[in-house]
């Protein structure tokens, strides 16, 4: 109601039509209807609350879901890192061994006689087969 008298001065301010007795009725007729089929749209509201309780259990059972996958998230990322840590010792423990056999192989003579035995005869038959 205060913006209807705050328009009809504003108009009259600009020399706009004159404001009557009549106009200010009709004015406020209509101010007063657009106001009343508000409060009776308003009245009329009523939420489907069949509907509404039924999604928040929605909801709730979402939530639920999505806690226990976060959970189970949670544990695997747990006993990956627990496999990165056993990874990273039994590739040391390879490292060591195959460095320990390596360096076994190369410093027996034995070994070391046998092999380039098995290489010289490898060359004295590709050497033949050639011929």
């Amino acid at each position: 109601m205060n913006d209807l008298i705050e328009r009809l001065r504003d108009e009259r301010k600009l020399g706009n039509r004159p404001v009557t007795k009549g106009r200010l009725i009709a004015e406020a007729a209509d101010e007063i209807e657009r106001l009343q089929a508000r409060v009776e749209a308003l009245a009329n509201f009523n939420p489907d609350w069949d509907m509404l309780e039924a999604t928040q259990e929605s909801l709730r059972e979402h939530m639920q879901i999505i806690r226990k996958l976060n959970d189970g998230i949670e544990g695997l990322t747990r006993a990956n890192e627990a496999l990165i840590e056993t990874n990273k010792e039994l590739t040391t423990e390879a490292r060591e061994a195959f460095a320990a056999g390596f360096k076994a192989r190369h410093e027996t003579p034995d070994i070391n006689r046998a092999w380039e035995d098995w290489y010289t005869r490898q060359n004295t038959e590709q050497g033949e087969s050639d011929d």
